[in-house]
């Protein structure tokens, strides 16, 4: 039992220090979205991820999963944004890994 406990400790600082790292390494972009979003700007968002090409696609997923965590971000805003920005094939799987990692999250913090 310990040895699990100690696993998932392992997992969740992993998954925390990668996500860090994500962020910082994107805080240009996620920053960007977050005012896009406040300001109520789809079309702001559709450019920025456009532009951003790859990076772009880890946005989305970083924003899904952050929303989850973090209570504010508003989850519909993003998706739409992911919806418009790339076709559905490339935007429905972004999201869905985004909210994946946000829920493995959020699992690891409640055990």
């Amino acid at each position: 039992m310990k040895k699990l406990n100690k696993q998932r400790l392992f997992i969740l600082v992993m998954t925390l220090i990668t996500l860090t790292i994500l962020f910082f390494f994107l805080k240009n972009i996620i920053v960007e979205i977050i005012k896009f979003q406040i300001d109520n700007n789809p079309d702001g968002i559709k450019e920025l991820l456009a532009d951003k090409g790859l990076f772009g696609f880890l946005s989305v997923i970083l924003v899904e999963g952050l929303q989850m965590v973090i209570v504010f971000i508003s989850a519909e805003f993003i998706q739409i944004s992911a919806g418009i920005s790339y076709p559905w094939y490339i935007a429905m799987p972004l999201c869905s890994i985004g909210v994946l990692l946000g829920a493995s999250i959020i699992y690891m913090l409640g055990n």
